[in-house]
């Protein structure tokens, strides 16, 4: 499972946007929406960093939504937030959820820079689906993430909201 989050941080990095072919937002890659305050300051994802990858069934559903931000050549941040399993009971993921990582639902946050990386975890809080159709999810999302290498580091997350271009839709 960290394999596959890890993943999908490390595509969303290496994706990119041509300026010089613009398309429409419904569905385009990356265009979307990612804003969270992270202990009262202010963090937006950069243009064309934001998609998301959703799986609905009857029973079970599932979501990974990220959003990058360039704030340099050799420093970015990730925001990953994975919901795996959800039993909804029915095919809409739309719900309020706990942020849980013993169930599936957790929140990553990733500072990289060309020497270092910190990696920060969730261990509450909660995330909430408010609408997904063929093209879009979008939600809001708040919690306590704690830093992997050091317990005593931990961030604070506040007023999260997304509305991602979902890149792939499987039944």
């Amino acid at each position: 499972m960290l394999r596959f989050i890890m993943i999908i941080l490390a595509l969303s990095l290496f994706s990119c946007s041509d300026a010089n072919n613009p398309v429409e937002p419904a569905g385009a890659l990356g265009l979307g929406t990612f804003e969270v305050k992270i202990d009262g300051n202010d963090w937006n994802a950069s243009e064309g960093f934001v998609f998301a990858s959703v799986s609905v069934s009857d029973t079970l559903s599932s979501t990974v939504i990220s959003a990058t931000r360039s704030i340099s050549t050799e420093e970015t941040e990730t925001f990953g937030i994975v919901a795996s399993s959800l039993s909804t009971g029915s095919s809409s993921l739309e719900g309020t959820y706990a942020i849980d990582p013993l169930l599936g639902i957790t929140v990553i946050f990733t500072k990289i820079n060309s020497t270092t990386s910190l990696n920060y975890y969730s261990t509450s809080g909660t995330l909430e689906i408010t609408k997904v159709t063929a093209t879009n999810i979008s939600g809001t999302f708040s919690g306590i993430c704690k830093n992997s290498d050091d317990e005593n580091d931990t961030i604070t997350l506040t007023n999260g909201t997304f509305n991602a271009a979902v890149i792939t839709d499987q039944p």
